[in-house]
């Protein structure tokens, strides 16, 4: 069974000055990251649940969207992933709806306490080993000065990116999965229509038609009207670049099969999702 190890994310935090620990590093199982679930508590009485789904989101992934494993097979956490995740926390529950809106138009951090990025990563590598299932009091620090986390509005949604072929999707505000697609083929005129939409309905094991053409997925999740959703597409072997132009779509998302697995039950029908 694959598992990861914190080495890596760790060696980055020493060297950085933030940890200083001896021993050898344990690795999480993929049973005990699925079993995690932490109940992060401000001081403000707020609260903000991140399970193994989140914790995945913060894996190093191939190009393809895939979780990447180093020589021995195990998965290895982003630095800048855990510490994106933590920034976004930190601005949406510690930080008043008016200082939030302040803060997005000015670009400038005004929350006077900031969380403790080292502290708090490495809390959650230890959770994901033993399965932890609790709450966590968050660990605070004074004096840092960073830029507000760019967010997209403070709910939930899909954001679809076709410039930068990317799809991220975002809870509370937080983007916790962000995956290479492929859009709708610019040279064949099937390119995929820009707007503002919601998921219309979800279902499985489908089989879309089209003129010339008949493609089994097995997740399918419309946006426009029946016809263009996003769904996985087993028959590509690369994602993202610039494949849209001259071999995309007939219109719809493409998203690696792995990835569309663990992110279509995170889908509710009614998300807002944004193609642009």
């Amino acid at each position: 069974m694959r598992t990861f190890k914190y080495a890596l994310f760790a060696a980055f935090l020493m060297i950085c000055g933030f940890l200083s620990f001896g021993g050898s590093a344990r690795a999480a199982t993929d049973a005990s990251i699925s079993g995690t679930s932490i109940t992060y508590v401000f001081p403000n009485g707020m609260t903000y649940v991140a399970g193994g789904d989140i914790i995945r989101t913060m894996l190093i992934t191939d190009p393809s969207g895939m979780p990447a494993v180093d020589g021995l097979g195990n998965y290895v956490i982003d630095p800048g992933k855990a510490g994106q995740f933590f920034s976004g926390l930190e601005f949406i529950c510690m930080t008043s709806p008016e200082a939030m809106a302040a803060s997005l138009a000015s670009g400038q951090d005004l929350t006077a306490q900031h969380i403790n990025v080292a502290e708090e990563a490495a809390f959650l590598i230890a959770a994901a080993e033993t399965a932890y299932r609790g709450d966590r009091p968050v660990s605070l620090q004074a004096g840092r000065t960073a830029s507000a986390p760019v967010l997209i509005g403070a709910g939930t949604m899909i954001d679809i990116d076709i410039d930068s072929q990317t799809l991220t999707y975002y809870v509370d505000g937080i983007p916790v999965l962000q995956t290479p697609v492929v859009t709708g083929n610019v040279r064949g005129g099937c390119s995929t229509p820009r707007g503002n939409y919601t998921v219309r309905s979800k279902a499985t094991n489908v089989t879309l038609v089209g003129r010339g053409y008949a493609s089994f997925v097995r997740y399918w999740v419309p946006i426009v009207g029946n016809s263009i959703g996003i769904h996985d597409a087993n028959w590509r072997s690369s994602f993202g670049g610039d494949i849209y132009r001259t071999n995309g779509s007939h219109g719809c998302i493409n998203v690696p099969p792995s990835t569309m697995e663990q992110f279509y039950p995170m889908i509710e029908v009614g998300t807002p999702v944004h193609v642009h």
